[in-house]
């Protein structure tokens, strides 16, 4: 049996800026979702889709969208270090924290606390893919170290 080293868990030089881009896009659709919810909670139990209002489903995408995000933006800002990138994901996942865990039956201010905070997770994730690419660090912590960008 042979043991996995971290050259095989090695991604592609350009995945960075890819995960980014679907960071981005993922935490602006939770947004459009998290400002639709109020009107989708009167129409999701006739279409029989109630679990999609849960709030346990919604802390389980929050801390899944938090540790993704945690691992795409750290792995960036390791080689960039731009505190806009730090500093608004820290606020975005502040404000989605407090909205998943904190706010529950508060309703508008509940949605809007979700909502900024996956706006603001979708320009920390732009800010990042931007660094990235404008540092020349796409490969950051996704290749072996040692290793410079091409």
């Amino acid at each position: 049996m042979t043991v996995p080293t971290r050259q095989t868990l090695v991604a592609s030089d350009s995945l960075l800026p890819q995960l980014d881009a679907v960071g981005a896009f993922a935490s602006f659709a939770c947004a459009v979702h998290c400002a639709a919810m109020p009107v989708l909670l009167t129409t999701l139990p006739l279409a029989g889709l109630e679990i999609l209002a849960s709030h346990r489903l919604e802390q389980v995408f929050v801390v899944l969208a938090s540790i993704f995000s945690f691992v795409v933006i750290g792995s960036g800002y390791c080689r960039h270090r731009l505190p806009l990138v730090a500093a608004t994901f820290l606020a975005a996942v502040g404000a989605l924290l407090v909205g998943a865990f904190a706010l529950h039956g508060m309703g508008t201010i509940h949605a809007a606390t979700l909502a900024g905070g996956g706006v603001l997770l979708g320009c920390a994730h732009a800010l990042n893919r931007r660094g990235v690419m404008r540092h020349g660090c796409a490969r950051s912590l996704w290749i072996a170290t040692g290793e410079s960008a091409r």
